[in-house]
């Protein structure tokens, strides 16, 4: 029997639960970050787009429809300055 396997055998219970729970809590927190990633990749996709969006506008005069697509940029901004606030807000400082 190795060492291992003999420390293992003679580990006592409350040892062995503290150790499940540890590797669990890790298994969330890799799901979380998993999760985090995912979002901020969303919100960095959805800036990209309102980048493109500006960068569409025209530097004189607009039409209406540019005007309307001007709006939407201004409103998509909004929703990733709001939704970037409200993570803001969930990580202490």
């Amino acid at each position: 029997m190795g060492i291992w396997k003999l420390l293992t055998s003679i580990q006592p219970g409350w040892a062995r639960r503290m150790e499940l729970r540890i590797m669990s809590t890790l298994q969330e927190l890799t799901d979380l970050l998993s999760d985090i990633g995912t979002e901020v990749g969303k919100v960095s996709a959805d800036t990209d787009n309102l980048l493109t969006q500006l960068a569409n506008i025209p530097q004189a005069g607009m039409t209406p429809e540019q005007q309307a697509q001007l709006d939407a940029a201004v409103a998509s901004a909004t929703a990733i300055r709001d939704q970037l606030k409200s993570l803001d807000e969930k990580v202490p400082d």
